[in-house]
This record gives structure tokens, sequence and C-alpha cells, in this order.
């Protein structure tokens, strides 16, 4: 949105005018922190390219310190899900001969490795920790292609997040609704 000599008077003008629009809507503070933590959770603009490296790193800390105040305050009050997953519970119809198979929480059933789930060593971890590592993993994984379509996520099964095309189908208004 920077001013170039080649710009003709026109497009100086419309570039100058958003400039200034933005500019008087955006200026608080907390408003600035609320759309850079937003935008850091959409998986196709996680990498805040659009920010200096500094910005960058205190967003995160941010969602960090964020996601360890909402989960405090959630075991303070006694109303979060316990450390460990919930393990789902087989049963078996026929005594079989090889040796039981090893439990999966229902998130390593849905979702496979995609997302870390709890085992018994990150139950020694405290909060703080845990979030971190996962904010690390999920900075880690790369970002939606903005040209995806998303029936190319429905097809390909080794897509980085699920698919949301049927969400376009039942909520009119969702940024999804590119299927055809």
């Amino acid at each position: 949105m920077d001013l170039s000599d080649d710009d003709s008077p026109a497009v100086r003008d419309v570039k100058t005018a958003i400039r200034n629009d933005l500019q008087q809507r955006y200026t608080e503070p907390g408003l600035q922190d609320y759309l850079h933590k937003s935008t850091a959770l959409d998986p196709r603009f996680k990498t805040l390219l659009h920010l200096d490296s500094t910005t960058r790193l205190r967003v995160y800390d941010l969602l960090t310190t964020e996601i360890v105040s909402i989960e405090q305050e959630g075991q303070a009050t006694g109303t979060t899900e316990p450390a460990t997953s919930i393990e789902t519970q087989t049963v078996d119809l026929e005594p079989s001969t090889s040796p039981p198979q090893e439990k999966k929480s229902a998130m390593t059933e849905l979702f496979g490795g995609l997302f870390m789930t709890h085992d018994h060593e990150s139950s020694t971890k405290s909060v703080a920790k845990m979030a971190e590592e996962e904010m690390q993993f999920f900075r880690a994984v790369d970002c939606i292609p903005l040209e995806c379509r998303s029936t190319e996520m429905v097809e390909n099964p080794r897509a980085p997040t699920p698919s949301l095309c049927h969400v376009g189908t039942v909520l009119p208004g969702c940024a999804w609704n590119i299927c055809p």
C-alpha cells in the first residue's frame, strides 16, 4: 500500500483513501492484538508475514499466555477436562489369543498423529510447558496454500486440516462456501 512513483494519480488517491480509512479504524492496541491473534490462528495466514519478527513472537506469546490463563482458570473452577485424554473402551465379544491392543484416545482415533495427545510424560508437565509445545507444533506445520480448493482438501487424505467443505452447505455465510 506504499505509494510509488509509477502510480497514476487515481491509484495514489485510492491508496491514500484506503490507508487513511484503515488507520482511523484500527488504532486501539487491544483491537490490533485481537486481529493479529485471529490471523495467527487462521491456517492460511499463521506465518504472519506482514509483521516483523518481534511482533510475530509477541503475538504467539500472547496466544500462549491466553491459553495458559484460560486453562488455569478452568482448573481453578474445576470445569476443565482432566489432563489425560478420555480413553475409548473396546468390548471384545470373543476372547482373542493375541495380546490386547493398545488403547487409543478418542482424539488419536479421530485425527491420527496430526494432533499431539496427552501421554504419561505430558501429564507431569506444567500447563505452560504443554501450551508452548503445542504452539511450536502449530507453527511448524505448513500453511494451507491460498490457491488450494477445498475439494482438493477433501480428496487428499493427508491434508493438513480436516475438511470444512460440508460447513459451507450448512452455513451460507461461511468462508468455506466455495465448494462446487
